[in-house]
């Protein structure tokens, strides 16, 4: 949503990040993830490809996710080094186990970048690690989760992407 934004020509654009999540390069997912099951010249369908990555119990693949993460991590270094420069919070999945843990255990709590990353590295567009206070008719009240001080951000345009917390929950804290 941040990237289209800005594609579209928005003239500022602000993430609130609410949380730290994950971020992965599209090389890691392919290289060290699911590019050897699904990529174009792959040994299997990609349905039996499914019931590979599907049918081996979580307790026998956190290991393996493990190591995983710790090869897709080397060879994002650079990336998350600057997205945490740039004020990016970050985590690495439940017990380190990165992408395909949080997918299994969290549905969510990852981006796999498609050029977003770099536009916060390069600060075309700015990201706050805050919580909503609350909106007001032509902005935004937020908390810094670092200062807990509260600032209000003027706002055009505010797009409430919650991931998979329910939107029912965020308006009566609101209201």
């Amino acid at each position: 949503i941040v990237q289209d934004l800005w594609e579209q020509g928005a003239a500022k654009v602000t993430m609130i990040q609410r949380s730290p999540s994950m971020v992965v390069s599209t090389q890691s997912v392919l290289t060290h993830g699911l590019g050897a099951l699904y990529r174009q010249d792959a040994p299997l369908h990609h349905e039996d490809a499914d019931l590979v990555a599907t049918c081996v119990p979580y307790k026998l693949l956190i290991p393996r996710w493990k190591a995983i993460n710790r090869q897709m991590q080397s060879t994002d270094h650079e990336l998350l080094s600057n997205l945490a420069v740039a004020g990016y919070q970050l985590d690495d999945g439940p017990d380190g186990a990165g992408i395909f843990a949080k997918s299994a255990t969290e549905g969510g709590g990852f981006y796999i970048d498609m050029g977003c990353a770099d536009l916060v590295i390069r600060k075309e567009v700015s990201v706050r690690y805050a919580t909503v206070s609350c909106l007001d008719e032509d902005g935004i009240v937020i908390r810094d989760k670092t200062t807990e001080k509260e600032e209000r951000l003027p706002a055009d345009v505010i797009v409430y992407a919650t991931g998979f917390e329910t939107m029912d929950q965020w308006l009566s804290q609101l209201c």
